[in-house]
């Protein structure tokens, strides 16, 4: 697959996501100056492309064939890509999994991991088997690790140690907006996927309490 698809997310809005996808008058999107310079030296094999011009788009454009190239990053990609499903040795160990990932990241797309944790769950045998060991959170409006008109600051660290150290498996998880950004001062619930937040029509907005989950019909 040469192209993902993207969620369309109020997060696009946001002047991150312009600066990685489509740049400025005076510079090039960050996915093309640093795309070019890792498609040249990492993920061609057996031999680096030099004549990539990360300061062009049109000579990016010219500098990949994809009908030829793609077949060059097969190598790389058995080193990069985590793509596995098979979870057995990992779960004799009891071992925790938390995914999480912004519906806004300019990067990655947020479909890529939800199609990965859904080939995850029919690998091992369902939701509920594999919510045993492995849990994504989505967290909406977030852009590449964090940013955007979203609550971007949470603690998956504390939540996967409960959850490995004490058994107490993370249902939900507090999000905040930053300090300074544009949804300081508002909280929401971060759900397990396939679970959506949803407003229950009569707390306060700006309030986590006031959002509960919802599972989305087959």
């Amino acid at each position: 697959m040469l192209y993902s698809n993207w969620p369309w997310d109020p997060g696009l809005s946001d002047a991150g996501w312009r600066r990685w996808n489509l740049g400025t008058d005076k510079n090039p999107a960050f996915n093309v100056s640093l795309g070019a310079d890792s498609m040249a030296h990492v993920f061609i094999t057996p031999e680096a492309n030099v004549g990539y011009d990360p300061a062009s788009l049109l000579t990016w454009s010219l500098g990949y064939n994809f009908d030829k190239d793609p077949s060059k990053e097969v190598l790389s990609a058995a080193l990069h890509d985590a793509v596995s499903t098979n979870y057995d040795e990992f779960k004799s160990h009891n071992g925790k999994l938390i995914l999480y990932h912004g519906m806004a990241d300019p990067v990655f797309s947020a479909y890529d991991t939800i199609n990965y944790y859904n080939k995850v769950v029919a690998a091992n045998g369902g939701l509920e088997s594999t919510q045993e060991f492995a849990r994504l959170f989505l967290v909406p409006s977030m852009s590449h690790v964090s940013g955007g008109p979203a609550t971007d600051q949470f603690d998956m660290l504390t939540a996967i140690m409960d959850w490995t150290e004490k058994g107490k498996a993370p249902d939900k998880i507090i999000a905040s907006g930053s300090k300074g950004g544009p949804l300081e001062g508002v909280s929401r619930p971060l759900f397990p996927y396939p679970a959506q937040t949803v407003y229950d029509g009569k707390g306060d907005k700006n309030s986590a309490d006031s959002f509960v989950a919802k599972t989305p019909e087959k």
